[in-house]
């Protein structure tokens, strides 16, 4: 299978230390028009995590303070870098006002297929949170993910 996709890279950290780095980084026309592109793609494919071992939280990318304020907001997860609540919505938090990619609500909205792939016990809230949210169309994951996703649902409609 042949796909015609044309892939475009974004250089720019995905996290900024601050407002001024993010907005110096955000003002380039080029960072612009590659934004813009992502949240007009046909078919989107996005990865996820946990609040339990988070990549973004074990090696040092969001700090301490972040994290007080994702577990004070109700943080279940990310999705492509952003931090979701348990009904699926982007938390307005500091750290999501720092990361420096197309906005996520935009991308599924507009995205004809919006692939995740995630699986692991520390991933089924963040991906029942993407569910709830809309935010998915298809996902890939394993059977044991899949199996805890589906045993929480039938004991809700059977209790």
């Amino acid at each position: 299978m042949t796909l015609s996709a044309k892939c475009e890279f974004l250089h720019a950290n995905a996290y900024c230390a601050d407002e001024k780095e993010y907005e110096a980084i955000m003002s380039n026309p080029m960072t612009q028009r590659l934004i813009n592109l992502g949240e007009h793609v046909d078919v989107a494919v996005i990865g996820l995590g946990g609040m339990e071992n988070n990549r973004m939280i074990r090696d040092g990318y969001i700090t301490e303070e972040d994290v007080e304020e994702l577990q004070r907001m109700g943080a279940v997860g990310d999705v492509a870098l952003r931090f979701l609540d348990k009904g699926g919505d982007v938390l307005d938090v500091n750290v999501n006002n720092r990361i420096i990619a197309s906005d996520l609500e935009k991308t599924c909205e507009n995205a004809r297929e919006v692939v995740a792939i995630g699986f692991g016990r520390e991933k089924t809230e963040t991906l029942k949170a993407m569910m709830r949210g809309g935010l998915v169309t298809t996902l890939f994951t394993d059977f044991d993910t899949a199996e805890l996703l589906l045993s929480k649902k039938r004991r809700r409609k059977n209790g």
